[in-house]
């Protein structure tokens, strides 16, 4: 979404002056983020690599070109269908410098946003079932960042809220819940 954000030019297709930005965050973000073995096989060559240095988040080129020895390692990785099975990614845990990582981009986010359309209003939405939602609160706090935390507000385990058993993107019902819910905290017509 960085990207972007980065690249189009929104006000060619977005005539308003303001207007509300809310990022949906997923706990694959975090993965996503740092390059987890888990998502090399198909982010491996349509990401940007990032990191924080000195407080600030920087652009490194490519997981191929910023850190090619750890993303190669990584790429094998993914292909093993043991580890896929059971469901073991690399790095092992996630600490507090990958949420980090997921927090700066975020502000870089409603940074750009914000330099687009002041007058308008950027949110980070905590997907329901999030693990890491809670740790990326405290970062968002901490930068001012609005956030609606939804990480409960229905149950992952319910199938009812995706597509199929294999396809864990949301379900109409789950855009339902989460609209009403987004309507009513905003206080939005949601009509």
């Amino acid at each position: 979404i960085l990207a972007e954000l980065e690249n189009i030019h929104f006000q060619d297709e977005i005539k308003e002056k303001n207007g509300i930005m809310i990022y949906v965050f997923i706990d694959d973000h975090v993965h996503r983020a740092v390059g987890s073995s888990s998502v090399m096989g198909w982010l491996l060559h349509h990401a940007y690599y990032r990191q924080v240095k000195d407080g600030k988040l920087v652009s490194a080129g490519s997981f191929l070109t910023g850190r090619p020895f750890l993303t190669g390692i990584y790429g094998i990785l993914d292909k093993s269908r043991i580890l896929r099975m059971l469901k073991i990614s690399f790095p092992l845990r996630i600490r507090n410098p990958h949420i980090n990582l997921v927090a700066q981009t975020i502000w870089q986010m409603k940074e750009n946003f914000n330099a687009r359309y002041p007058q308008g209003e950027f949110y980070v939405l905590i997907y329901p079932g999030s693990q890491f939602g809670g740790r990326l609160i405290d970062y968002l706090k901490g930068m001012g960042i609005q956030y609606l935390d939804y990480a409960h507000l229905f149950s992952v385990n319910d199938s009812r809220f995706y597509l199929a058993a294999e396809d864990y993107h949301p379900s109409v019902l789950a855009y339902k819940i989460i609209a009403e819910k987004l309507a009513e905290d905003l206080e939005l017509d949601a009509r």
